[in-house]
């Protein structure tokens, strides 16, 4: 269904025949009529604006190895972003950590993450890793 089909931006076509929606998109942030649909990988918020098709905002199923359900979807078109979702996988760490999915004005999706608590200025500096490799021990004259 979405082998080598890409629009003119080189974005994924989809095919809505035999979709059906899930959900109307919430007022105001989208305009009356506007659909949210299900597909196999994502979830698109889809306008129909003079019989032409227009994607407002996509979002996948699956981010950094985390499933995001429908139900925080639909939370984050109301109000803008997700509960805090935990259990995301970073890909350049390779360590789980957690944020909220959040709806940009262009429609795209980022990532939002919690304050953090200010670090204590009594605590002991941790110690730096080198990014140099260690040096082999060289034998000792005489030895």
């Amino acid at each position: 269904m979405f082998d080598g089909q890409r629009d003119a931006n080189g974005a994924i076509k989809i095919d809505f025949t035999g979709l059906q929606p899930v959900a109307e998109a919430p007022a105001p942030r989208f305009p009356p009529g506007t659909q949210v649909y299900e597909t196999p990988q994502s979830y698109v918020v889809r306008s129909i604006v003079n019989g032409e098709d227009k994607i407002l905002t996509r979002c996948s199923k699956r981010i950094l190895s985390r499933d995001i359900p429908l139900e925080q979807f639909m939370k984050m078109l109301q109000t803008g972003k997700t509960d805090l979702l935990e259990k995301f996988w970073s890909q350049r760490t390779k360590r789980p950590f957690s944020a909220f999915l959040a709806l940009k004005e262009d429609g795209t999706t980022g990532f939002e993450f919690a304050p953090r608590a200010p670090k204590d200025p009594n605590a002991p500096a941790r110690p730096r890793r080198s990014k140099r490799k260690p040096t082999e021990p060289t034998a000792e004259p005489g030895a």
